[in-house]
């Protein structure tokens, strides 16, 4: 149900906006969501999980200048 809000939310921001803002904010989501499953549902951290975590934040920062 909150996929389909997102996928819904994305679509009727690309209409409203332009993609260089849509997209990398959208593509945040991902970044955003690993960070509340750490945060509020104590999931565990490893390295591996914060080089991944960066580096899905570095791409976004990457495609979106």
């Amino acid at each position: 149900m909150c996929l389909a809000g997102a996928v819904v939310g994305y679509f009727r921001a690309l209409s409203t906006g332009p993609v260089s803002t849509v997209v990398p904010i959208f593509g945040m989501s991902l970044v955003g969501g690993a960070l509340l499953g750490i945060v509020v549902l104590g999931e565990g951290v490893t390295a591996k999980k914060v080089l991944g975590i960066a580096f899905g934040a570095v791409a976004v920062v990457l495609i979106a200048t």
